[in-house]
């Protein structure tokens, strides 16, 4: 069975042994935005208390009116009904947001002291349209972010207090941060001094004691043991709307030195953890969606990291008999949350908020789960015949140059690693083998694949780098499925063969179920992502489409007299690679290799690698290589000097560069990788294209 929590490594938990004191803002550096103040807590719902604590302090009262959302878990109320907060449950819409026109009628009888903003399920919610709210009633906004891994765009922005809830989404057993946000509505416009000095005494009030971690880990680590599975229990037969009363809620507030320890060292694998929560959750929707008919709940964005994945189902029996038969299948899953009794005796005016409590059902789908182990626990028996493997062949080196390149012509999308020229440049520059396949079925080209194979005492290492490539779209799943079978069956290590394949797939729950399917195995942390931009649109598209600043700037560089220029000499394509190679140094990145650019230079000609210039007072400022293959083309390399960046020559030359690869024949342009973790500046500067992105499943390897 799939754990509900994520597992701790072991090598983090041995180094979280060792004693060092950890500063609280260092460790909420991944939370907080400039100006946040940081105070740590075991859970959030002892964050929440503090806010109440100094709200009384701080207006010398007692029994503030504190609004939470109706669809709010019981059990995290618990500190605050030990507190003199008088709790108001404000009603939610369809879409987990506040229901505004009810907010505003409560309003007129009694208005909130505190109001508390609920990002559910890792998702934004409406907080501008809360912080106009609270403006209006004189309110302290909170922005309740318990379910948010870190913070995005509509998240933390807005809030007077802020929390999150990193032990809900991390393998850590307690800790919760509070950020005061010094730039808010109400802290900017008040003595903050006097108010990190109350917060400082409710702190103290709370007390000095943290709960012990010792028994969730050695809970966890006997999840972690290879036979867990053997003896584990059964998950529990609760009813569907059984609000089962917990008794390990932690009552000593402070967080404790163990998970401050292991805390920090995760902070380095969030970005990580961020993709496999993203991958597993698109995963998990795509089988229970087959296996069980379940629709996923809707969310506003996509860009979010998921807490659970969330499925909608259409009334209470519904979602109670499926709730019983996904539990009877041995699954992992639950409803959510246990509504207060104060909403649950108001139907009528709790209605949206009971009804999502009695039609969802929620799945884990954190970290540790790897998505074979999706694919294990909610694959389908099926009973439809078997694809015939037979159909399906590969023709290897059988193709000459004419027909590879024709055949790259009809894929559309191309890249430039599957290619003929830099085939052969990856020969001659670092020794590899070339060998080019067409892929059958039923006797007809579906695919292309070139592999590059390099011997080694023992074994062959074959690398397929974005390939294949789809002469035509896949008629069906099934089709990509036996097409990397097929690629797999041919290199295995019963063989002596090792296969590193980085397949020319978008990152979608489908391609990822095929990919483990076929017992492919993922290495590497990260994922190609680039942007396509359409070249059969008119020049007009082109440019209204174009960011706005991005089209001044082009229109900037136009009137400041720069020309564009193709150069075909070896004088200007030598002197951009030594200016590339001084950028390379200078801003610490590693890019396509010289000694790989001057091969290409020489496989192709001068329609296939083409330099660009942008010449200011008779002088390149900026320079540029574009590889064309098949329809379409790659930005490869750029250069930009200062006066360049004076005249916004990186934007009227890569502009000019479209209109130019358009005027010569291709239909797509690759804008050559997007890294917002490593080259932000760059990103964003190809963001401003409104090209169409997209992110590939990454590497795999085969044993």
């Amino acid at each position: 069975m799939i754990t509900t929590a994520p597992l701790p490594e072991v090598k983090i938990l041995i180094r979280a042994l060792n004693r060092f004191n950890i500063q609280d803002q260092d460790l909420a550096k991944p939370w907080a935005r400039k100006g946040d103040i940081a105070f740590w807590f075991s859970r959030s719902a002892w964050a929440m208390k503090a806010i109440v604590l100094w709200w009384e302090m701080y207006h010398k009262t007692i029994a503030p009116l504190v609004w939470l959302p109706d669809y709010f878990c019981n059990e995290s109320l618990w500190p605050l009904r030990h507190s003199s907060a008088k709790l108001v449950f404000y009603p939610i819409d369809s879409n987990l947001m506040p229901d505004w026109d009810k907010c505003h009628e409560l309003a007129q009888l009694s208005r909130p002291d505190i109001f508390f903003q609920v990002h559910y399920f890792g998702y934004p919610s409406e907080a501008r349209q809360a912080r106009l709210f609270c403006n209006e009633n004189n309110s302290i906004l909170v922005e309740d972010s318990a379910h948010v891994l870190l913070p995005i765009r509509g998240i933390g922005e807005f809030g007077d207090f802020v929390f999150y809830s990193p032990h809900k989404l991390l393998s850590i057993p307690d800790g919760a941060v509070l950020l005061l946000r010094t730039t808010s509505n109400f802290f900017s416009k008040s003595n903050l001094d006097k108010n990190l000095q109350i917060m400082q005494k409710v702190i103290e009030q709370l007390g000095d004691t943290s709960p012990s971690p010792w028994w969730w880990l050695t809970k966890r680590l006997i999840q972690k043991l290879p036979f867990y599975n053997w003896f584990r229990l059964r998950p529990n037969k609760v009813e569907f709307l059984e609000d089962s009363v917990s008794s390990a809620y932690i009552a000593k507030s402070k967080m404790s030195k163990f998970s401050r320890r292991i805390l920090l060292q995760i902070a380095s694998q969030l970005p990580e953890i961020i993709q496999k929560r993203q991958e597993n959750d698109a995963i998990t929707k795509l089988l229970l969606g087959q296996k069980y008919g379940l629709e996923p709940l809707k969310m506003p964005t996509e860009k979010a990291t998921p807490y659970l994945t969330v499925f909608q189902l259409s009334d209470a029996r519904t979602s109670a008999e499926m709730f019983r038969k996904i539990i009877k299948n041995g699954h992992n899953v639950t409803s959510w949350p246990d509504i207060a009794p104060e909403v649950m005796s108001k139907p009528a005016e709790h209605e949206k908020a009971i009804y999502k409590r009695q039609t969802t059902l929620t799945f884990p789908i954190h970290q540790s789960i790897k998505p074979i182990h999706l694919i294990k626990e909610y694959s389908i028996s099926s009973n439809e015949k078997p694809v015939c493997a037979e159909q399906y062949n590969i023709i290897w080196d059988e193709c000459n140059q004419s027909k590879w390149e024709n055949s790259l012509m009809a894929v559309g999308k191309s890249n430039l690693l599957q290619s003929w020229a830099y085939g052969e440049a990856k020969a001659e520059v670092e020794g590899w083998k070339v060998h080019r396949g067409m892929i059958q079925k039923s006797g007809s080209n579906i695919a292309m694949c070139q592999a590059l194979v390099k011997s080694l005492p023992f074994v062959e290492i074959i690398r397929i780098n974005r390939g294949p490539l789809w002469l035509r779209n896949p008629e069906a799943s099934e089709e990509i499925s036996m097409v990397l079978k097929l690629i797999i069956g041919q290199h295995r290590w019963n063989k002596k063969k090792v296969l590193l394949i980085a397949p020319e797939l978008n990152d979608q729950a489908g391609n990822l179920v095929s990919l483990f399917n076929a017992r492919y195995h993922k290495y590497g942390k990260e994922c190609w992502c680039s942007a396509w931009l359409d070249l059969q649109k008119t020049e007009g598209e082109l440019r209204r489409g174009l960011n706005g600043k991005w089209r001044n700037m082009v229109s900037f560089a136009e009137r400041a007299g720069l020309v564009f220029k193709i150069s075909h000499t070896d004088e200007d394509f030598f002197g951009l690679m030594d200016k590339y190679q001084q950028q390379m140094l200078e801003r610490n990145f590693k890019g396509i290799s010289i000694n790989l650019l001057i091969a290409l230079r020489k496989q192709g000609d001068s329609r296939q690698l083409l330099v660009m210039q942008a010449i200011y007072n008779e002088t390149p400022v900026a320079g540029l290589i574009i590889a064309k293959h098949g329809l379409a083309c790659t930005y490869l390399v750029g250069w930009n000097s200062t006066e360049g960046r004076q005249q916004k020559a990186n934007n009227f030359l890569l502009w000019n560069s479209l209109l130019e690869m358009k005027s010569r024949g291709c239909l797509w342009f690759d804008l050559g990788g997007i890294d917002e973790v490593n080259t932000p500046d760059i990103a964003r500067f190809k963001r401003g294209l409104n090209g169409q992105e997209y992110r590939l499943v990454g590497e795999y390897f085969c044993i």
